[in-house]
């Protein structure tokens, strides 16, 4: 008899067990997780921060948290799954009463983009783990990693360096010997060419006026499909990353001299009506990490076939420098650049693929240094074999 009323106890301490923890595991119970910055760079290390508040008398001897987010952000220490483009990081706790427990989590941005943490789902058990209740959390975290810049002289080289030309960067500073003047101050005039003698006698800003920079714009033409026979999403998604991050670095360099600069492209942006982007011209830090925004925020292709869009448009940008970041060349964007050229524009390519065969001499073509190799071996042996023939 004693045995079966043991046995009686125990069964009810177990189920009542179940029911006490199944029942109170989420009253008075916090979650929040989030990020620690909105933003940053391909490359940094950010924190997540997981923070957990028990504000009860019950326990939970057994808890966890199942984070679903980007493959592209790398979880420090943690045993997590990747399954395409998705990451699933498993988070355990063991949480007393009236405890509040914080996590950190070392987050590494590997590509750019912007990624939410698209759902946490919340799982807990009784002490010997047979009653299992789960919820979903109510999260809002995301971060938005830009694009990064990289070195424009150590990545490119100058196809006219192949034909014996020396390879020479298109420089934006002006040249503080070329003074035509004065004139009155603008905006987008930097402080260092302001001509105080003038400023005093006249009462207001004066500025030395220097030809080359007088107005001086650029826009930088981003071409999103990555071979010239390719619809929709790209199927060389890392060299379109790579033209993404030339394009960032152009947009960067305007900064030390205020140039006014925009960015075209033929993508179309989430949520927009229009086939293609054109950002207005402005100049600054704030425009231009409004443009790195507009980066991290490019769909994985094209919208628009390249020489349709350019010849959509059916003007050249009114900017007098144009610099086109493309991932292969074709006669369209020959045609396209010469007749910039004609208008008086500054035009500069830069090739992130292969170089072809015949490249003119008369176009600012910039070629990767590590397929220019390539491509002078490849020229070396056709001559080769038309001496031999």
């Amino acid at each position: 008899m004693p045995i079966f009323v043991i046995l009686f106890l125990l069964a009810v301490l177990f189920w009542g067990q179940m029911l006490l923890f199944g029942k109170k595991a989420f009253q008075n119970f916090e979650y929040r997780c989030d990020f620690d910055c909105p933003e940053a760079f391909e490359g940094d290390e950010i924190e997540l921060i997981e923070q957990v508040y028990n504000r009860k008398w019950v326990p939970l001897p057994w808890f966890k948290t199942e984070i679903t987010t980007s493959r592209w952000l790398e979880f420090a220490g943690s045993q997590s799954i990747v399954t395409y483009n998705t990451r699933f990081v498993p988070s355990f706790f063991l949480v007393k009463s009236y405890q509040k427990v914080t996590r950190r989590w070392k987050v590494k941005c590997l590509k750019r983009g912007v990624f939410p943490i698209e759902s946490v789902i919340l799982v807990s058990t009784d002490l010997l783990g047979q009653k299992v209740v789960s919820q979903k959390a109510d999260i809002s975290a995301c971060v938005t990693v830009l694009p990064q810049t990289v070195d424009l002289d150590q990545m490119f080289v100058s196809a006219r360096y192949l034909q014996g030309d020396n390879p020479v960067r298109n420089q934006l500073i002006p040249d503080p010997f070329y003074v035509s003047g004065v004139r009155e101050y603008q905006p987008s005039d930097p402080m260092k060419n302001i001509h105080w003698n003038a400023t005093a006698k006249l009462g207001r800003i004066m500025i030395r006026n220097m030809e080359y920079t007088t107005r001086q714009s650029i826009t930088v033409v981003l071409n999103m499909q990555s071979r010239q026979f390719e619809q929709g999403e790209a199927i060389d998604q890392e060299r379109m990353e790579q033209c993404i991050r030339v394009a960032a670095t152009l947009l960067e360099e305007t900064l030390e001299n205020s140039i006014p600069v925009s960015l075209a492209s033929n993508a179309s942006l989430e949520g927009k009506d229009k086939e293609t982007f054109e950002s207005s011209q402005n100049f600054g830090r704030e425009h231009i990490l409004e443009l790195l925004h507009t980066l991290a925020n490019f769909p994985k292709g094209s919208s628009l076939d390249f020489p349709s869009y350019l010849g959509a448009r059916g003007e050249i940008f009114p900017s007098t420098d144009i610099q086109i970041v493309t991932p292969y060349l074709c006669d369209e964007i020959y045609d396209y650049a010469r007749a910039a050229i004609r208008e008086d524009k500054r035009v500069t390519i830069f090739l992130v693929g292969f170089p072809s065969a015949n490249m003119p001499d008369d176009i600012e073509i910039n070629i990767l240094k590590e397929l220019a190799v390539l491509k002078d071996e490849t020229d070396d042996g056709f001559q080769k074999e038309a001496a031999g023939q």
